[in-house]
């Protein structure tokens, strides 16, 4: 009793115009309001398609998967749009836009894979904070994007079209930054109605410049088209967000891992024996792997698997794109194909039923027949093509019983 004596008189000596018991009402809130932004949290991510599904219900979010945290309601205010994520001890942040979602932990943060990959938290997954401090955000004047090269020509009719959806809705983005803008998601006609873009499903794009009042800056700024002025600048060769693999928690989300079911123990052999030449790029060695199975087995869906969970791209080539009926054309046409892996490094380039194309197709005009031509020219065109910055892995599935012995 005593206690509240004291507040009412405190109350009543600061506040004489008001009845002591809004200063007890003012300061409960404000006791709400301090714990909520001292809460510390995990970060977890999950995939595009379950943030989608989401934000796309959720008009404040402009759609920006690649910069969105979901959170739970109790943790953020009705007012909050923009908060401030940093870490204490490394003294790190970055502003995102918070979703409220009530499937969410109370101490865990949902982010999407693009927003892992460009954020400090690479490194810093724990004790995180979200504040309201220094959370304002100005469009910028402009901004320079270059694509990620991959391995499908894409006219700059497309681009500057991928770019304008993308940028329809205000987009936070930053200095070095990779945007991903999944097509089915932002470019439903060009996803299908253009068949060579069926099979891409994402295209990233690195910021390599931000102007705000005629400087470059490196913090955060909303991009939006008319508001903006986007410049393309030439193509880049660079990793991609890897597929990060962690266990969600979230009983309502529905998360499909990306390795195949009952090939955990295939895939991990697959990324064991890569490992050592994405880590050290001085081995002697040449990064040529045969994957052994039957019709069916699932060696495609392993090799996107590992691709997507490496930040690499993946590129798909038939043995039927690469025989004719000429020496000149087989040799032309599996040179365009690592060009192109080149091009598009780093990549995993992965050539289906290599061990039928015709020996024949790969034998000089006057030389005699050997299966030796077949081999001598796969190797020689990956090692006149994998001096660039960064690596290809060839690829090759094929079925176990039909590998000639030489290439055993």
């Amino acid at each position: 009793m005593s206690k509240s004596k004291t507040i009412f008189y405190v109350s009543r000596l600061l506040y004489p115009k008001y009845h002591p018991i809004w200063l007890v009402i003012y300061m409960y809130f404000k006791y709400h309001s301090v714990i909520k932004r001292h809460i510390k949290y995990n970060l977890k991510t999950l995939s595009d398609g379950v943030l989608w599904n989401i934000v796309k219900n959720y008009p404040k979010s402009n759609c920006d998967i690649n910069n969105c945290v979901l959170i739970h309601p109790d943790n953020i205010y009705p007012s909050d749009k923009i908060l401030r994520l940093y870490h204490e001890d490394s003294g790190t942040s970055r502003k995102l836009q918070v979703i409220p979602e009530t499937n969410c932990n109370k101490n865990t943060l949902y982010v999407s894979n693009t927003y892992f990959y460009n954020d400090f938290i690479m490194k810093i997954d724990f004790d995180l904070k979200l504040s309201k401090q220094g959370t304002k955000v100005e469009f910028a004047q402009e901004i320079e994007l270059s694509l990620v090269s991959i391995p499908c020509d894409i006219s700059n009719a497309i681009i500057d079209k991928i770019i304008e959806n993308y940028f329809k809705l205000p987009k936070l983005i930053c200095h070095k930054d990779i945007v991903s803008v999944n097509l089915k998601y932002f470019c439903q006609e060009l996803f299908y109605g253009e068949p060579k873009l069926n099979l891409i499903e994402n295209v990233y794009f690195k910021c390599n410049k931000l102007i705000y009042n005629n400087k470059e800056v490196d913090n955060e700024y909303l991009c939006l088209v008319g508001e903006t002025s986007i410049r393309l600048g030439p193509n880049v060769q660079s990793f991609v967000p890897k597929v990060i693999l962690m266990p969600t928690e979230m009983g309502s989300f529905s998360e499909v891992t990306v390795i195949p079911s009952g090939l955990e123990q295939e895939f991990e052999q697959l990324e064991n024996a890569i490992y050592p030449f994405l880590s050290n790029k001085s081995l002697k060695l040449k990064p040529i792997f045969l994957v052994q199975g039957e019709e069916g087995c699932g060696d495609d869906v392993l090799i996107k698997a590992l691709a997507k969970t490496e930040g690499m791209h993946h590129f798909r080539v038939n043995n039927s794109d690469l025989s004719a009926n000429v020496y000149a054309q087989n040799e032309s046409k599996l040179n365009n194909v690592f060009f192109t892996a080149k091009m598009a490094a780093p990549c995993i380039l992965s050539i289906h039923k290599f061990e039928v194309l015709e020996c024949s197709s790969f034998r000089p005009r006057g030389k005699p027949p050997s299966q030796n031509w077949c081999k001598q020219f796969l190797k020689g065109e990956f090692f006149s093509h994998n001096s660039s910055k960064f690596l290809q892995i060839p690829l090759n599935p094929c079925k176990f019983l039909q590998i000639p012995q030489k290439f055993l």
